[in-house]
């Protein structure tokens, strides 16, 4: 079934859900998030073309991501997820950040953190406790 064929398609089209962009294969039926990606992003466009707004989460734990959660990985500090990450989506989502001054902010020598968090604590939406 194709969506360009259709008569009658929506203005938009919501999904609230993602996954690290380089592990797409974790959770969908394929052998390679690249080419996943590819196609997917080449559907995304096709539909784009036609009008309609896709929009994805960006994730529930910020630029670190579903993938390093805790912060630990300094070889990639930043995960994109995906369909969020496509450009042909709108992305949307949140972060929770805390001022780096508050007395709730935790010690930063103590812990690894992605650059961001050189001027901000960052907090694990999950748990609401601070990474």
């Amino acid at each position: 079934l194709s969506f360009q064929s259709q008569s009658n398609v929506p203005s938009v089209v919501s999904m609230s859900w993602g996954w690290t962009e380089t592990n797409q294969c974790e959770i969908a039926d394929c052998s390679s998030s690249a080419v996943y990606v590819d196609r997917v992003n080449t559907e995304f466009q096709q539909i784009t073309m036609t009008g309609v707004t896709i929009t994805a989460s960006s994730g529930d734990q910020g630029a670190p991501g579903d993938g390093d959660t805790d912060c630990r990985n300094h070889q990639q500090p930043l995960s994109s997820i995906f369909p969020g990450a496509s450009p042909y989506v709108l992305s949307i989502g949140a972060t929770m950040l805390v001022d780096s001054d508050s007395s709730n902010a935790a010690p930063q020598a103590a812990q690894p953190v992605p650059p961001i968090c050189s001027e901000y604590t960052c907090a694990d939406v999950t748990t609401m406790e601070e990474v």
